[in-house]
């Protein structure tokens, strides 16, 4: 029989055993793309079963374009055509590294005068904590280039840390008002790369923003359709009135706001319409400075999420710890 093969390949967020309170993975694009419809590459193969009707397939792992967990799935179609026969598929995990970094903020937004701290875990693929792993933590601001709309970091702070056998601190300092992004990296023994990426917004003092910069932050990641999610909106003036946008594949809502405070909260519930993702748009007009014009300023944000609608955690536990023959 003829055996049609399709393998592909999506990256996804690996979270290893028992430490859920870690963030593993990298953050979505910036650049209103939520990338969650792309369709992953494909490869056909084709071949034919042996006489006791086998056909095997090997993969081979040359490299990664990013250090994140890819899921590689097989399917074999038997005969494909307009009467194709029965299909089947299978997964498989594929890590790009033997460890994995894990970062943690006890507070993503950091008020005026407190420090960005985040808290560095370097573990094996089942969660055991993996000590005397080198750690190279990256502090980047984003900041808005209005004329194009599209973010793009700006260096920060940069720290070396050494991994222990529990979770390691590191302060990055006292930031200007703005959204940042910190990578953690590190490498396993045979030199392949593991990193992990959180979003961070200072509400400090000093020069923030551009005068033209809206900066939006979402408190915490979207889990699942049914959730109210609050995005934290940082205004460069005040009193303003503005416009919120979401976007997905067109516009999906519009809704007007006054800004009476430096800092507001803007809250909705997730719809079953905005998955996988979210474009939010926030455009404002303040009132001029002297004789000049009405002061305007934007500013948009990605926000993913996810097609679940709830999960079951299952715990199997045996009636006897042990058991003797028949």
């Amino acid at each position: 029989a003829t055996i049609r093969w399709n393998v592909t390949s999506r990256p996804i967020d690996f979270q290893p055993s028992g430490r859920d309170e870690y963030t593993f993975g990298t953050l979505p694009a910036e650049d209103g793309d939520t990338g969650a419809l792309a369709v992953p590459p494909t490869e056909v193969l084709e071949g034919s079963t042996t006489a006791a009707g086998e056909h095997h397939l090997g993969v081979r792992f040359e490299s990664f374009r990013a250090a994140r967990t890819q899921r590689v799935t097989a399917t074999a179609v038997v005969n494909p055509g307009p009467t194709a026969g029965p299909t089947s598929s299978a997964d498989v995990l594929v890590h790009p590294a033997g460890i994995h970094v894990g970062l943690r903020a006890e507070q993503t937004i950091a008020e005026p005068g407190e420090p960005l701290t985040v808290h560095v875990l370097v573990v094996d693929h089942g969660g055991e904590a993996l000590p005397g792993v080198p750690v190279t933590v990256l502090l980047e601001r984003l900041t808005t280039v209005y004329e194009d709309e599209v973010w793009s970091p700006v260096a920060g702070a940069s720290r070396d840390v050494t991994s222990a056998a529990s979770e390691v601190t590191v302060s990055l300092g006292n930031r200007p008002s703005g959204r940042y992004r910190v990578t953690a990296s590190a490498r396993d023994a045979a030199g392949r790369s593991s990193l992990v990426q959180v979003a961070l917004l200072a509400l400090g003092s000093g020069p923030g923003e551009s005068p033209q910069s809206v900066v939006l932050f979402a408190r915490q990641p979207v889990t699942a359709v049914g959730d109210e999610t609050e995005i934290v909106l940082a205004a460069p003036f005040h009193p303003a009135i503005g416009l919120m946008t979401l976007w997905r594949s067109g516009l999906v809502e519009s809704r007007v706001l006054e800004i009476d405070d430096p800092v507001e909260t803007l809250r909705w519930v997730v719809e079953e319409s905005h998955v996988p993702g979210l474009v939010v748009r926030i455009d404002l007009v303040g009132r001029p400075r002297g004789d000049g014009p009405a002061r305007r300023a934007s500013g948009s944000m990605v926000l993913p999420v996810p097609p679940t609608r709830s999960t079951l955690d299952v715990v199997v536990m045996p009636r006897e710890r042990a058991v003797v023959p028949g």
